[in-house]
């Protein structure tokens, strides 16, 4: 999918928002308003409908995004607190409708934006506000990762154990899931974008100690793999939690580890022995 095909996309979304008298304004975020979208990039398009008018834009919102293009995905999403709509169409372009009443917008979106139709200057002096997690939420959700963590490394270790490949290599991918939104927390501890580019926003030390996060599903790359994970998670997460007034839990890291090594040293004398 070419840049210009997203353009092209997005000029029949504008056209068919203009058209529309229930629309009052509709617009583009993300790389489509920042002038970095690529041939791998989404359409993340806004309508803001008139009060009155919104059920029955909603209720229409299927054959409204049929005149866009041939959906093979259309579904409704409300994880964010307002109506969404992610679609795929069979050209493959893809992206999320979301949907909001003209006197309650501001909530629909985060950061840049690039108008396409404003029919009564709505947008001309909006500004979407940053999303930034609140300090405390956000050391709740450190102490959660400190814990778990370490519990998910266990589960994995205990499944490497038993040589169960595919489990561990499931239990594997949550905890480096915790393990990166710890070192995103390190750079930026209220981020509040849940799908950043994580080579825009992690340093390069960083990026790089992650790499080796993912193994092939084989028992001793994993097992490197998980030993190279839990020393990246200690050089992060302990400053960042003293940094937050956060107990580390020090015995919970010492019994996982302490079981961790020997079960690997017994791996080890397997694989020689």
């Amino acid at each position: 999918m070419t840049p210009e095909n997203l353009q092209k996309a997005v000029e029949r979304f504008r056209a068919l928002c203009q058209a529309d008298p229930r629309i009052v304004a509709a617009f583009v975020g993300g790389s489509l308003a920042t002038g970095t979208a690529d041939e791998y990039s989404d359409i993340d398009v806004y309508l803001i409908v008139a009060d009155e008018t919104y059920a029955s834009v909603f209720a229409d919102r299927a054959a409204f995004m049929r005149q866009l293009g041939e959906p093979v995905l259309l579904e409704d999403f409300d994880g964010f607190g307002f109506d969404m709509v992610l679609f795929i169409f069979e050209d493959g372009i893809k992206g999320e409708l979301a949907l909001a009443k003209a006197s309650n917008f501001l909530h629909v979106h985060h950061g840049p934006y690039r108008v396409l139709v404003d029919k009564t200057g709505l947008l001309k002096r909006a500004t979407f506000p940053i999303d930034r997690i609140p300090v405390e939420e956000q050391r709740q959700n450190l102490i959660e990762h400190l814990k778990f963590f370490w519990r998910g490394f266990l589960v994995m270790s205990q499944a490497l154990g038993r040589g169960n490949l595919l489990s561990a290599a499931t239990y594997l991918e949550g905890a480096r899931r915790r393990l990166v939104s710890v070192c995103r927390l390190s750079v930026d501890f209220q981020d509040g974008d849940g799908h950043p580019r994580l080579e825009a926003m992690l340093p390069s030390h960083l990026q790089e100690a992650l790499y080796d996060a993912f193994p092939p599903v084989e028992r001793e790359a994993m097992v490197e793999a998980a030993r190279r994970m839990a020393d990246l998670f200690r050089q992060v997460a302990r400053p960042l939690a003293a940094q937050q007034q956060i107990a580390y839990p020090d015995a919970l890291e010492q019994t996982v580890s302490t079981w961790f090594d020997e079960e690997f040293a017994k791996l080890g004398r397997q694989a020689t022995g």
